[in-house]
């Protein structure tokens, strides 16, 4: 235990106080001192950040009033450095400062992950160092001069200086004094006095967060606060979707070049990555806290507004909320007074559901994002889909009206097959047999030198549903293993076309309704998947309704590109993935020569999901 320690100045730092006690003490050996105050001669000298500082209590003299949460909250940068950490990576730098653990603390407060880099020298301002030396008999190295974005003094508003004593000197358990030989003042950086202006502001606030100690919110009620200025100032949406360009470009004229180049924090606003966007957008980004005081001051909220448990600010936007069910007769309307936040630990963002009391219709959506997700489309929506099921329309025409993709139409209808009444499932199974029955016969009449096991090769599909549902017929409507000489059988053409049709029309509604990746529609694939290749290629013309509504949905090469390309985008909103040109064309499987083609196409898609 040492019988004497310095009393520590106003804004102090710890490792000043520790240098004046080893000028004091005679000590010829920085080690010496180490050993003394220490209990051990491996400490290293830090500015910032120090540790050890629960040891250095236990040797402090009898009757010492100072314990480790006053040195390390009133003569160390942890105030700074952990004022928008959550509370828990708070504990953990205080435990480690107040312990023998250093080696972790710079990267806990997110210091070595930062684009800024420390200073080379420890920092005076000339007017305090002769204040100080005046009133005091000695100067000190004040914590607000060794932020290394602030230089400029918060108190006299003229440019800190370099002193001759290195942050990190080649002796690192030595501890230097401020002293008149190594802090000598030279010519100073001269600075617009617009930016003069700004930075005294900015050093007087980092000035009030090191007095203070603000009771720490949590980074995520902190950003909060900032979406809601956001879009007040109309730089983000209501879901909190950032206007990329507008926020840069005028965060950047606001502060001025200089001074973002003097705080270590310019970008390239016409580039589409930077540290303010990798904040805004990303989750799981920290900042460095004067880049968190630049966005404050950019924004016109205070300190005291920032750091207050109070927040208005509604991540998802002030209710009521609108249903979305598109069959209601409130559709858009805002008849949702309440939601439900919850916190996807898989996203790592805060989802809102929805629940319209009205008809039933739920869906979630996600901090951030525009689309939604469908949890349950309500018993109005149900009833509709029973209503348009009954008047025989396709399914992309009854997708249409319901507002949903086909492929959910089909899902819903599949489900209602299982819950359907004994009669609905009498009528349902008679109306697939005369279909079955239908392109089983063409599939023969088209193929007549064929045998039974070639024909069923050909039309997979009907022979098993007859021959699960109606077996006695398929035997007796199935030709020979080897066929006999047929006499020529008068054809109705215009029942066939009507039949033939119908099929057709079946398996174009199911292509186009598939979630798997797309196949172009093509008269080929139809006849083939059928088993009536021949009929289309052949005779189409002597069945014009079948010609007229292929004539409507066969693809060309550049339409087939442009549906892929909504596939596409649907697939990587499934995935909540964002949508850019590039990973839609990679979705999409679309080669380099016809992208220049389809990039306007898709940048209209892209722009209605954003609007």
């Amino acid at each position: 235990m040492i019988s004497f320690f310095p009393t520590p100045y106003e804004d102090e730092t710890l490792h000043s106080v520790i240098a004046r006690y080893h000028l004091r003490s005679g000590n010829q050996s920085s080690k010496s001192t180490l050993q003394e105050l220490f209990s051990q001669k491996t400490v290293t000298a830090t500015v910032d950040l120090p540790s050890h500082i629960g040891e250095l209590i236990d040797n402090l003299p009898l009757g010492n009033q100072m314990d480790a949460e006053y040195l390390i909250k009133h003569h160390t940068l942890y105030p700074f450095y952990t004022a928008f950490l959550d509370s828990e990576r708070k504990k953990k730098i205080f435990n480690s400062m107040a312990e023998g653990k250093g080696a972790s603390i710079h990267n806990s407060a997110g210091i070595m992950a930062s684009s800024i880099k420390a200073n080379k020298y420890l920092k005076f301002c000339p007017l305090c160092f002769k204040e100080e030396a005046d009133s005091l008999g000695e100067p000190y190295w004040h914590r607000a001069h060794q932020i290394p974005t602030i230089p400029i003094c918060h108190k006299h508003r003229i440019p800190l200086q370099n002193s001759q004593v290195l942050l990190k000197p080649q002796n690192k358990h030595q501890f230097i004094a401020a002293t008149k030989e190594n802090c000598v003042i030279q010519s100073s950086d001269s600075y617009a006095e617009e930016t003069i202006k700004i930075l005294f502001m900015l050093a007087k606030n980092a000035y009030v967060i090191l007095q203070n100690n603000f009771n720490n919110i949590g980074e995520f009620n902190i950003k909060n606060k900032y979406y809601a200025r956001l879009q007040e100032k109309r730089f983000a949406t209501v879901n909190s979707r950032i206007y990329r360009t507008e926020s840069t470009r005028e965060f950047k004229k606001f502060f001025g070049s200089e001074l973002l180049q003097l705080t270590q924090s310019d970008f390239d606003s016409e580039k589409n990555s930077n540290w303010l966007l990798e904040f805004l957008t990303k989750q799981d980004r920290a900042m460095h806290p004067t880049r968190h005081l630049l966005l404050a001051m950019f924004l016109n909220i205070s300190l005291y507004e920032l750091f207050s448990g109070e927040t208005k600010f509604n991540t998802f936007g002030a209710g009521p909320w609108p249903c979305l069910n598109k069959v209601s007769d409130h559709y858009q309307q805002l008849t949702i007074p309440d939601i439900i936040i919850s916190h996807s630990s898989d996203a790592k963002k805060p989802i809102a559901t929805y629940n319209c009391s009205k008809c039933g219709f739920v869906y979630k959506r996600t901090m951030g994002e525009k689309n939604y997700r469908v949890i349950d489309y309500g018993f109005r929506w149900r009833e509709k889909l029973k209503e348009l099921s009954k008047k025989g329309l396709s399914l992309r025409e009854k997708a249409r009206i319901l507002g949903v993709d086909p492929k959910t139409v089909k899902k819903y209808l599949e489900k209602d097959k299982r819950r359907e009444s004994p009669k609905e499932n009498k009528e349902r199974i008679t109306k697939d047999k005369e279909n079955y029955r239908t392109s089983w016969l063409v599939t023969i009449a088209e193929n007549r030198e064929k045998g039974k096991t070639q024909v069923r090769k050909l039309n997979q599909r009907a022979y098993s549903w007859l021959y699960k549902n109606d077996r006695d017929w398929l035997i007796q409507n199935s030709p020979a293993s080897t066929p006999a000489k047929q006499q020529n059988i008068k054809v109705d053409w215009r029942e066939r076309d009507k039949r033939v049709s119908e099929m057709v029309k079946e398996v174009v509604d199911e292509k186009l309704s598939s979630e798997s990746k797309p196949e172009k529609i093509t008269k080929s694939k139809i006849g083939k998947e059928l088993g009536i290749q021949d009929l289309l290629q052949k005779h189409l013309s002597k069945m014009p309704k079948t010609k007229h509504y292929l004539t409507g949905v066969l693809e060309s090469d550049y339409t087939f590109r442009k549906r892929r390309v909504k596939w596409a985008i649907t697939e990587l909103e499934r995935k909540n993935k964002s949508l850019k040109k590039w990973e839609i064309y990679k979705q999409a499987g679309i080669r380099k020569e016809y992208k220049q083609e389809l990039d306007e196409f898709v940048d209209e898609l892209i722009s209605d999901r954003e609007n």
